[in-house]
């Protein structure tokens, strides 16, 4: 109701002739924000320069009824909405000492298509998510000096689209902060929820060594618990770190990454990844317009395509999609419908990618962007197109190597400084530092590796490079002739050639 009146009386108040161009401007401004009031709450920012003496003067005054504005009803009307409006936006406008939320979780792509304009326009380097922009809010309500305490998914602490806001808390002071991780509340379940409780103030202590309680390996509330009170209550405490802020400007993207030695955030001087090639995230669509490669008739598949010109007269062909954990080599099951170039994706009219067509088919290094345990990497083989959720590297030298190192510890230790959240994303790929030792030996065994996984992946009748079963490959070939026909005849179900296999060997 309140938004229908000021929807109203914004039309009306050009005709407010004479009232004063202060009065009036203040007014127009103030209808114009709590326009969308119920959608954009106390994310509202209110103009310093708005004069609130002159407004509240309107809501006691003939001031409203005039000729060319409102009539008596109407400007009764309007002084009530202004007494409604005028004490929430003098509180919006305030700056308080201590401010304390937690505040609500809505990613842009869910907002509502106000809100998300406002964000988009007032809070450019938070509009990621709800709960960042109120970082920000919180920041302002405070003013310099003034402190803030928030809880939050800590997300922002990592993640390349919330850089820009890592920026501006670097240039404040994080006092202390309770890393909760996953399971800080019974009530939520899952590895999706990590969670962080921070104090900050906002001005800059470049001196200023903040307390970080690392509680990310507990596994319940409890736990959670009791390791913060024995972190509060005792010196000894291995949960505890203590960094100066200007560490974090040390590293690519600026994360939160506290609990990092000095030996660390050097090698972070090496060369980083982004050097030794391009790292790309791919073609971006649902899953109806993907299959496992033996729901489909074979000869419609390209499985070794080297350019575009060799998707002629093929309907489906192979895609990195992610998958779950596995090293060196494998996962190659999903093919992606991309006849006549991507069509039935096109005339589907959503918002999809067919990006980056010109790394099509060349062989590089994928993994699965999103994952609840450890980051894994695998050879890709040419013929492969790569999706959003199994990103390349196509890299120009020490291909092998790169391999190794991306499935060492090492690179778990700097994916966790980067990224420690379920998204490992291209960004924080290009920004993993490379050292380069042993190269020659470490190429050879890599080599090795990705031999005997390519053997073992293909033993099996998920691969399409499947030959025989290993227990049976020991018997003549006239006694397996099976094998043959199925693939010739394009019977490429898995369940088929097991059920002709059982008959034939065990009756």
């Amino acid at each position: 109701m309140l938004d229908d009146q000021l929807q109203h009386h914004k039309k009306k108040l050009n005709a407010l002739k004479h009232l004063t161009s202060g009065r009036k401007n203040s007014l127009r401004q103030l209808l114009s924000v709590f326009s969308h009031g119920d959608s954009l709450g106390s994310i509202i920012e209110i103009n310093q320069a708005i004069d609130f003496k002159e407004l509240q003067k309107l809501t006691k005054s003939n001031l409203l009824i005039n000729e060319d504005g409102f009539d008596a009803i109407e400007a009764g009307k309007m002084q009530q909405t202004l007494r409604n409006m005028l004490p929430v936006a003098k509180i919006l406008s305030s700056r308080f000492t201590i401010a304390i939320t937690n505040p609500p979780y809505m990613q842009a792509s869910k907002m509502p298509k106000d809100l998300k304009a406002y964000v988009t326009s007032n809070y450019v380097d938070s509009k990621s998510d709800l709960f960042a922009v109120f970082i920000e809010r919180l920041a302002k309500f405070v003013g310099s000096n003034g402190l803030y305490a928030m809880i939050t998914q800590h997300q922002w602490m990592f993640l390349s689209s919330f850089e820009r806001l890592r920026n501006k808390i670097n240039k404040q002071s994080i006092i202390n902060m309770a890393h909760l991780g996953t399971k800080a509340f019974e009530e939520i379940g899952g590895e999706v929820v990590q969670t962080t409780a921070f104090v900050m103030q906002n001005t800059q202590m470049s001196d200023y060594v903040g307390a970080f309680v690392r509680l990310v390996d507990y596994d319940s509330q409890k736990k959670k618990q009791a390791a913060y009170l024995n972190a509060v209550n005792s010196t000894e405490s291995k949960d505890v770190y203590r960094t100066n802020q200007t560490n974090f400007s040390r590293l690519p993207g600026m994360p939160i990454s506290y609990w990092i030695s000095e030996k660390i955030i050097s090698a972070f001087q090496n060369p980083l990844i982004s050097e030794f090639g391009i790292v790309k995230s791919g073609i971006m669509v649902n899953s109806s317009f993907s299959r496992m490669w033996y729901e489909l008739n074979v000869g419609k598949i390209q499985f070794n395509a080297e350019k575009i010109d060799d998707m002629d007269g093929y309907k489906w062909f192979p895609v990195n999609s992610g998958g779950g954990y596995r090293k060196w080599y494998g996962f190659n099951e999903t093919v992606l419908n991309l006849e006549d170039g991507g069509r039935d994706i096109i005339n589907d009219g959503r918002n999809y990618r067919l990006r980056d067509k010109k790394w099509y088919f060349k062989p590089g290094i994928t993994w699965g962007r999103i994952t609840s345990s450890d980051l894994s990497f695998r050879l890709s083989r040419q013929g492969n197109l790569f999706g959003d959720a199994g990103p390349m590297m196509f890299i120009n030298r020490h291909i092998h190597f790169i391999l190794g190192f991306s499935n060492s510890k090492v690179m778990k230790a700097m994916s966790e400084i980067l990224n420690p959240t379920l998204n490992f994303q291209v960004e924080d790929m290009r920004n993993i530092p490379l050292i380069l030792r042993h190269v020659d030996l470490i190429e050879k065994l890599v080599r090795t590796n990705v031999e005997n996984s390519k053997v073992y992946w293909d033993a099996f009748e998920r691969s399409w490079d499947f030959q025989v079963h290993p227990l049976i490959q020991h018997i003549d070939e006239h006694n397996r002739n099976w094998n043959g026909f199925l693939k010739q005849n394009h019977c490429n179900v898995p369940i088929l050639s097991q059920i002709i296999f059982l008959e034939e060997y065990y009756g």
